[in-house]
């Protein structure tokens, strides 16, 4: 499976996404932390991409509902992946 969310002490929760990710699995495992989330935990998300080869093409992935709904609870986010990954800002 390329996609999994795992639980660790102290509302750690750490997502390895690896191969090409799926927005059904992507939404299975939106979905739980969402769970978690309503029954009171404020996640730390360490997000790991390992062997990340991109996103599904053609699935909808424009949908905001978790992040409305839920990123406000989220304490902190951190992404480890190849560089390839990392968003580039440009300075106008």
């Amino acid at each position: 499976m390329p996609v999994i969310l795992q639980s660790e002490p102290d509302d750690i929760c750490v997502f390895r996404a690896s191969g090409t990710l799926k927005r059904a699995e992507f939404g299975t495992e939106q979905t739980a932390l969402a769970q978690k989330i309503d029954a009171g935990a404020q996640p730390r998300l360490l997000i790991i991409l390992d062997g990340f080869e991109g996103f599904e093409r053609g699935a909808d992935w424009n949908d905001l509902d978790f992040l409305f709904s839920h990123s406000d609870k989220i304490a902190k986010i951190a992404i480890v992946g190849e560089q390839r990954w990392e968003v580039q800002t440009l300075a106008f």
